[in-house]
């Protein structure tokens, strides 16, 4: 769906399919790749400095706030809100210090 609605223009400058089509496939490597660094470097610390500092009820606020950031990223590379979160949350349920 998001491939389609990068293709099809919606006002006046078009740009060249061969150009949408790559603009397409880099925002969608870039924004991946920003999940797949966030998710391996970057959260493995925030989860411990939360449940460190935090009980658990206040930590699932702080947790709903990190994905509600990548859900932005998400809405401005123009993708759905939607795959922010859901990329966010299948890494979040491999998380061993939520499960315990």
């Amino acid at each position: 769906m998001a491939l389609l609605f990068s293709v099809v223009p919606f006002d006046e400058k078009h740009l060249p399919l061969a150009l949408e089509l790559g603009l397409f496939f880099l925002k969608i490597i870039l924004f991946v790749g920003f999940c797949y660094l966030f998710s391996y470097f970057a959260e493995p610390r925030l989860m411990k400095r939360l449940i460190k500092y935090e009980k658990m009820p206040d930590s699932m606020i702080s947790i709903l706030g990190v994905t509600l950031i990548i859900a932005g990223i998400a809405a401005f590379l123009h993708f759905s809100l939607a795959i922010g979160p859901f990329l966010q949350g299948l890494h979040l349920a491999e998380t061993q210090e939520l499960s315990e």
